[in-house]
């Protein structure tokens, strides 16, 4: 025999005064008593009341009350149990737990079809504030295929500031996103990586299409999505132009006149002389502005000489971060006053032109991350050079970097000149940020940098 069920105003008194209306409505719908309508997902009932749905959703009302209202269970066949159980949970309550992002875009599609506009919002307004790289690129387009314009906003504007995380994230965007990608003229990001990503894309989508991986592939599905055109080649540092990478999308023709581009004065000559539509852009990309600091090394002790001479023109530094960042510039001292040069107020002899080359290099790849940065400035003697790199890098966290810095040798004798070589701690710390420096020579005193968000 069936055991009869507790009359429903016996099961709590507390969830029955008249103060709690939220709590009598939970445990109307956890206890599904008196319900009159019912839905099926993947095999399991649940149990509602039609009044408390069609009062909430006029879709639920039409579907409920209407002239093609259902008599039977109902099924569902477009979410997952828990995000309907969540859907019927806020509709008693008001309330919802939203557990994760993705969590958050079936909730939304659901408050969509429902006409739940309050839900709208709250799934909205998490998924703004807990957006990642990881996240980016597919809320964006679902954004898109949702018309959700401040979430798309949002996503445009994480790209812009966080271009190498997002980029390098495992997603694989439609056409339309890598073109909207490529259309920002404001990106954290070299134009080389963004070729390199481009290229990388057209691989993936030729795996997705089906087709056999070839240069002619490659190029004909970034044509078809509009992205070779919008590749600014004519951007490229000359130390790029003669990579193996760009023979996957271009001829060598097409290599060649890149590589004298410089010799053409008419940008619109030289896109005629292609055998397809560059870019004829050749701006950069602007950079967007973010906060940066600078981590500054202890002195411990000074009074030490490091001379650069024809026999030792170069210095190396291996610096690592303990978190991702974003680093623009370092500083170094400059020149000693040479010892010939007496006391002087003459500025002529306070002064001197410094010439040399930073290059920076991931030591585990042994390959360099960004281009040669050539500096050629007249500074004081004894003093600090602030060296602002030829465009930020990112150091990841853990990686150690190697910062090598060269002085011409045609421009020293034996007897060179002398720097300041202190004694300097071997880390350097701001806002939670730990740079660690080790070096047989070390020059470098500060830091600059921006900490990833992200």
């Amino acid at each position: 025999m069936e055991k009869p069920k507790t009359p429903f105003f016996q099961t709590s008194r507390n969830a029955l005064e008249p103060s709690n209306l939220r709590n009598r409505f939970l445990r109307l719908y956890e206890t599904a008593e008196w319900s009159d309508c019912s839905f099926i997902i993947d095999g399991t009932i649940i149990d509602a009341h039609r009044l408390v749905l069609a009062t909430s959703s006029p879709v639920f009302e039409v579907m409920l009350y209407g002239p093609m209202a259902h008599k039977d269970t109902i099924p569902i066949t477009d979410m997952g149990i828990n995000e309907f159980k969540q859907l019927l949970g806020f509709i008693y309550t008001d309330v919802v737990k939203i557990e994760s992002i993705d969590n958050a875009w079936c909730l939304l599609y659901a408050a969509k079809k429902y006409f739940l506009h309050v839900l709208q919002q709250q799934c909205s307004e998490f998924i703004i504030n807990n957006l990642s790289a990881a996240t980016v690129l597919i809320s964006y387009e679902l954004a898109n295929l949702f018309d959700e314009h401040t979430i798309q906003n949002t996503c445009i504007d994480m790209l812009k500031k966080y271009t190498p995380e997002v980029l390098n994230c495992d997603y694989h965007v439609g056409a339309q996103t890598l073109t909207t990608i490529l259309d920002q003229n404001t990106m954290n990001v070299s134009e080389w990586d963004l070729i390199c990503a481009a290229i990388e894309w057209s691989e993936d989508e030729c795996k997705y299409r089906d087709i056999q991986i070839t240069q002619k592939n490659r190029r004909a599905v970034l044509q078809e999505a509009g992205a070779m055109s919008k590749l600014r080649f004519m951007t490229l540092p000359v130390e790029y132009l003669n990579h193996a990478v760009l023979s996957k999308i271009l001829s060598d023709t097409e290599i060649y006149v890149l590589q004298h581009i410089n010799k053409i004065n008419d940008p619109v000559t030289a896109k005629d002389n292609m055998l397809f539509d560059f870019n004829s852009e050749k701006r950069q990309r602007f950079r967007v502005a973010l906060p940066f600091y600078t981590a500054t090394r202890w002195i411990l002790k000074g009074a030490m000489i490091l001379r650069i001479n024809s026999l030792n023109t170069t210095v190396k530094t291996f610096v690592t971060a303990n978190r991702r960042v974003l680093v623009s510039s370092f500083t170094l001292p400059t020149r000693l006053v040479p010892r010939w040069i007496t006391h002087s107020n003459n500025e002529a002899n306070n002064v001197y032109l410094e010439v040399f080359t930073v290059s920076v290099t991931n030591s585990r790849t042994k390959t360099k991350v960004i281009p040669d940065t050539n500096i050629r400035t007249t500074v004081p003697n004894s003093s600090s050079l602030q060296v602002k790199l030829s465009e930020p890098v990112t150091f990841d966290s853990g990686v150690p970097y190697q910062i090598e810095i060269i002085w011409p040798f045609e421009n020293y004798d034996f007897n060179g000149y002398e720097y300041s070589l202190d004694c300097l701690s071997t880390y350097a710390e701001r806002k939670g940020t730990r740079f660690v420096c080790i070096s047989e020579y070390d020059l470098i005193q500060s830091i600059s940098y921006s900490p990833y968000s992200m």
